[in-house]
């Protein structure tokens, strides 16, 4: 399905996409590297913008106003769907539905999604990421630094401010990644930022081409 909101465009390629539930608490923290990516936008009005976690009207608003052309495709409901069908996700599946030329996105969002994959289904994921990318591009993650069993959806606010809504609790569903699986995720990029949130994940902002 493709909706045009005046110059901007949104385009959700998944079905059957999860209901939030309010967290019970204040789960909301200041993300630097989306701050950063807000700054890039507003300097560079129409650059593209992939996000790929469970849709979310608020982020793709302060995404369009920041200026950016936006794309979502919810790869986290689908995946959620083979986990609970064989515990085992088909990337080639997954990924099939984000049908974008190589170096046309220039940021990507990726949330806490490479926590829910196996490192080797987490690195095939990246690849695709970097392919996406345009020279320059960057992408934000958040790691978990120990495991979980809650999946949020990531709303976006002014100023970089991120709020966490609770959309289901999948027994062992994120797994921890340490500094060094990080580093090694992420090698074919520059790590540009770096820092610890007080929701205990470490947030990453990577650059394709330093």
């Amino acid at each position: 399905m493709q909706l045009k909101l005046t110059h901007h465009r949104y385009h959700e390629a998944s079905q059957g996409v999860a209901l939030a539930a309010p967290e019970p608490v204040g789960n909301e923290f200041e993300s630097p590297a989306m701050r950063r990516v807000l700054e890039r936008l507003a300097k560079h009005p129409g650059q593209h913008v992939l996000d790929v976690g469970v849709l979310c009207g608020g982020t793709i608003v302060s995404l369009a106003e920041a200026g950016a052309r936006v794309y979502v495709y919810d790869l986290i409901t689908p995946l959620l769907a083979q986990l609970d069908a064989d515990g085992k996700p088909d990337m080639d599946r997954l990924l099939h539905p984000i049908d974008l030329p190589p170096g046309s996105v220039d940021v990507v969002c990726l949330w806490d999604l490479p926590d829910m994959l196996e490192p080797a289904a987490a690195a095939r994921l990246i690849q695709r990421v970097e392919r996406w990318l345009a020279p320059g591009g960057e992408v934000v993650a958040q790691f978990h630094i120990s495991r979980g069993d809650r999946v949020h959806r990531f709303r976006l606010g002014g100023g970089g401010r991120v709020q966490m809504e609770l959309v289901t609790e999948r027994p062992g569903v994120i797994r921890a990644t340490h500094n060094n699986q990080i580093v090694e995720l992420l090698r074919g990029m520059t790590i540009r930022h770096s820092s610890l949130l007080r929701t205990q994940m470490r947030e990453m902002l990577a650059r394709k081409g330093g």
